[in-house]
């Protein structure tokens, strides 16, 4: 049978999203006290029903955003050497960056000159790589010509011909420079989303604002079939408090929820205090973590494979020097991030089985940024 209706004014509703039985079983919802009449809560129904009385409601117009093209143009110029000209003052611009001669660069990149050769360099190097087409060319038409007499692109796209499978060299050597940082993010994220985790699920206060939430939810949509009697509700519900607006003023029910814990819950007021760690966990998430796992695993697996074609082409190769002991360095160096990541993701679903959300779905960015607006709009309500 459908709850009875409310005796007195019906009240605006709070559209909540209402919680199924299913998810309110071992969560935050069971551990909170059953509900209590508004007196004994000493919430004050009178203010209550004289702010949210529904009248006629009044139309707001919407604005048109009015967005504006961003041209874009192309510069030409004409060609001076066998290169398509636009080609050639690319790779000339970048030379010119790099302020590293051509037949010096080869000698570099052969020897593996770590302290040399920075990442930079190594990113501009690879921006400019010819093309085979481009190397036969050059390979073809200049193969009796004076090197040093040729114009630097020229010089660079016959010099990368003479190095073995530079591309794949250039992209060991790159994935040699990012490995620390990327480590270092999986490590520093993994920290910030445990801690993150750990905080919400013990913080006590948090769990009490969230309770009284519940009941002045139920109190506005008492005899609602969907929205009322609920258990528990979504927490991304707790943003829309502020959308709640009173019928003749200005107020919400979010400053209604502020004054009585002002009032009569005062100890209340700090319920944010160490959720610090919110902020930095809305910028990595599980997929972002996941994605620098993969950038390190498919960078290892592209050294290995290149370690395995240097030895067959020359085993006294520098290359094998420098990164072979590198490579195994970092498969050991890896193994504790992911142990901490898997923990982290169990701790996670723990967290979205706690607030009685659907982990299927759950974006734990999104989540975190929840409790982020609604305590920015919660001390917005003390001034």
């Amino acid at each position: 049978a459908p709850p009875p209706k409310k005796a007195g004014p019906k009240l605006r509703a709070f559209y909540w999203t209402k919680l199924k039985e299913t998810k309110i079983a071992n969560s935050l919802w069971t551990s909170l006290p059953a509900p209590a009449p508004a007196e004994d809560r000493e919430i004050d129904a009178e203010m209550l029903q004289s702010l949210f009385m529904i009248k006629p409601k009044k139309k707001v117009a919407k604005g048109d955003d009015d967005k504006s093209p961003d041209p874009s143009a192309k510069k030409a110029t004409k060609p001076t050497t066998i290169l398509p000209q636009g080609r050639a003052q690319n790779i000339g611009i970048v030379l010119a960056c790099i302020k590293v001669p051509v037949p010096e660069l080869k000698n570099l990149l052969l020897n593996v000159d770590l302290a040399s050769v920075s990442f930079d360099v190594i990113q501009a190097v690879l921006s400019i790589l010819p093309t085979a087409d481009e190397a036969s060319l050059l390979q073809h038409e200049r193969k009796d010509a004076d090197r040093s007499k040729l114009v630097g692109p020229e010089q660079f796209i016959l010099t990368c011909a003479e190095i073995p499978r530079v591309t794949q060299r250039l992209e060991c050597w790159t994935f040699f420079y990012q490995f620390d940082s990327l480590l270092e993010y999986v490590q520093r994220s993994t920290e910030t989303l445990s801690k993150a985790a750990g905080v919400l699920k013990e913080n006590t206060k948090l769990s009490e604002v969230l309770s009284l939430i519940l009941h002045l939810g139920n109190l506005l949509n008492e005899g609602s079939m969907a929205n009322g009697n609920a258990r528990g509700f979504a927490i991304e519900s707790i943003t829309k408090l502020a959308s709640v607006k009173a019928t003749d003023s200005p107020s919400s029910l979010l400053d209604f929820l502020v004054l009585h814990i002002i009032t009569k819950r005062p100890d209340l007021l700090d319920w944010a205090d160490g959720l610090q760690a919110l902020p930095s966990a809305c910028l990595c998430g599980v997929a972002d973590i996941s994605k620098a796992l993969k950038e390190i695993d498919d960078g290892l697996h592209r050294m290995n494979q290149e370690l395995v074609q240097v030895e067959k082409l020359n085993s006294q190769d520098k290359f094998i020097a420098v990164f072979h002991p590198f490579h195994i360095t970092c498969q050991q160096r890896i193994e504790g991030a992911r142990a901490s990541f898997k923990e982290v993701q169990k701790a996670l679903i723990t967290l979205s089985q706690w607030f009685g959300e659907d982990f299927a779905t759950f974006d734990e960015k999104v989540f975190f940024g929840y409790f982020i607006t609604f305590e920015r709009h919660f001390s917005a309500c003390q001034k």
